[in-house]
């Protein structure tokens, strides 16, 4: 049976894998693009991905760290319920919880409710500090783009051909354009919430074109182990086939699509007593480890809910 060969960049949500053209690359720092990446645990729980899967989606999330001022001992926990009254500032908490480092994670479901509360603790406390956690602007890619488009037209252009949607020059940042394996290009910007309301599934026009947008994830996955969350040139784990998950690479792989076997969730099985299905490739749009994951980066998008 004929293997298919993986999508690099599939529904918007892109691994490694998508070429960035050699011209063309990200403008911002390493330190910067990496504070976009969020910390994996590989030993996710089952009830992470049944609730994740199918809440994060819905319900926004809003959130702060606890820290004490100087005294790296103190109950944070203790002294926040000591000066702190939810209900005379008239938020909600969906979530508190006390890390093991001794900080405390504060979630809410309104943008206002954790600016009340950390402008409240920094006011009130002389022994606590809230860090707000900040969320990033969303992303977005817009599919098949011409040929002519480059970083010095591609805004121009989008802005003065749909001045039906009034986009102004501030709502709207180039960050780069992806080549995939068929050389489609696509376009990568970064929107503030309000406009991706806007564009969010529409077609923008193109020159002599009208190009899907969709909203864009990085998913930073390592070539060599294919693990989530770094790159192959750090990576200190043992090679493994994205298919099925054995000791060669991609190029070097015979397996059928019955045998096809997930590495992520191989692991992850190994750590949990619920089972998910291994029986797919780590490309997989099936695989539910991936959508943990896809779901972690975009409770740190704002998404202007």
């Amino acid at each position: 049976m004929a293997r298919r060969e993986p999508s690099r960049c599939e529904n918007g949500i892109c691994g490694e894998d998508a070429v960035v053209l050699p011209a063309e690359q990200p403008f911002k720092k390493e330190e910067e693009e990496a504070a976009r990446e969020v910390r994996i645990d590989q030993q996710i729980s089952y009830s992470n991905i049944l609730q994740l899967s199918k809440v994060s989606k819905q319900i926004p999330t809003f959130k702060a760290i606890i820290k004490p001022k100087t005294d790296n001992n103190a109950d944070c926990k203790k002294i926040l319920k000591e000066i702190i009254n939810p209900c005379n500032l008239k938020i909600g908490v969906s979530k508190l919880k006390q890390l093991k480092s001794g900080d405390v994670l504060i979630e809410t479901e309104r943008k206002k409710d954790i600016s009340v509360l950390c402008e409240a603790i920094n006011k009130e406390s002389s022994e606590l500090r809230a860090i707000p956690n900040k969320k990033f602007l969303p992303r977005m890619i817009i599919r098949d783009i011409p040929e002519e488009i480059d970083e010095k037209n591609a805004i121009s252009t989008i802005i003065k051909q749909n001045s039906e949607l009034n986009i102004k020059n501030d709502e709207i940042t180039f960050k780069y354009i992806l080549k995939n394996k068929r050389n489609n290009r696509n376009l990568i910007i970064e929107v503030k919430p309000e406009l991706r309301k806007k564009l969010i599934d529409k077609r923008l026009k193109i020159m002599w074109v009208t190009c899907p947008v969709l909203d864009f994830i990085h998913l930073k996955k390592c070539y060599n182990c294919n693990k989530y969350n770094h790159s192959s040139k750090i990576c200190k784990g043992e090679l493994s086939c994205p298919l099925c998950a054995e000791k060669h690479c991609l190029k070097d792989c015979k397996a059928t699509p019955d045998k096809f076997t997930c590495i992520n969730c191989v692991n992850f099985n190994k750590y949990n007593k619920k089972k998910v299905n291994t029986n797919h490739s780590v490309f997989s749009s099936k695989c539910e480890y991936k959508k943990v994951i896809e779901d972690k980066l975009k409770a740190n998008i704002d998404y202007g809910f």
